[in-house]
């Protein structure tokens, strides 16, 4: 298990916090609501999803993430935006909910990927991250999916959690074998990009056709043809 902490240049964090938070605006703005964590542009696992009145503002956030020091020479598009707080204990019981120990292959990633965690603003401890290393036990089967991250930590041994604190400027990047689990409290929010890249093509799994060279990552900018008013009478 390898975890690696990066610093970013101010300058650049600087440009990421000021495009994160007009995107962040951007969809209160156009949904009417007051609350980051009602977004209906907000998945169960606090991803922000673009919509059509905010993608300017997210191509702002995309410019910013390809000025980053990133691993690997593929890119799983697009990056996230998240916000994690308002812990509900019904998200406890989704197979696939980011409070459980986990590695992202558990759920169809490539199992050469790498997560790359870059906090922006807000409460980092209670909403924060921990990491762990373990001994796999199983080596065929921890590399594939699982129907839930609780019948997938069957395939390690006992979690050593280690002592790391997530913080503005600062990012992690962090392999596949390297268990990790969201903190939630009932109070506050963080703010968080998070994209996945691999090393060589991805290799088979769920989502390795999402997978991108890096050179088109670079060039490209996230289209959707998803509205406001689409997702409103999607989610009623």
């Amino acid at each position: 298990m390898q975890i690696q902490e990066k610093v970013m240049p101010l300058e650049i964090f600087e440009e990421l916090l000021k495009a994160v938070s007009k995107f962040l605006e951007r969809n209160l703005e156009v949904f009417g609501v007051s609350d980051l964590l009602k977004l209906p542009s907000r998945t169960f696992n606090g991803k922000i999803e673009p919509k059509k009145e905010t993608l300017a503002e997210f191509h702002a956030v995309e410019e910013a993430v390809k000025k980053i020091e990133l691993y690997g020479d593929h890119i799983r598009y697009p990056i996230n935006v998240r916000v994690k707080g308002g812990f509900n204990e019904s998200d406890d019981n989704r197979p696939y909910s980011t409070t459980k120990p986990h590695t992202d292959i558990w759920a169809g990633d490539a199992p050469n990927s790498f997560v790359h965690i870059i906090p922006i603003f807000g409460d980092m401890v209670g909403n924060g991250m921990r990491f762990a290393e373990t001994e796999v036990k199983d080596k065929d089967n921890f590399y594939k999916q699982h129907a839930s991250y609780d019948e997938a930590m069957k395939t390690v041994g006992r979690l050593k959690w280690k002592n790391l604190q997530m913080r503005p400027m600062s990012y992690f990047i962090v392999d596949p074998c390297c268990i990790h689990q969201t903190l939630q409290s009932t109070e506050g929010f963080r703010v968080s990009i998070d994209l996945r890249t691999s090393q060589g093509p991805a290799e088979a799994a769920k989502y390795s056709d999402l997978y991108i060279p890096k050179d088109e990552f670079l060039k490209r900018n996230f289209e959707t043809d998803e509205t406001v008013k689409s997702t409103l009478e999607k989610f009623k």
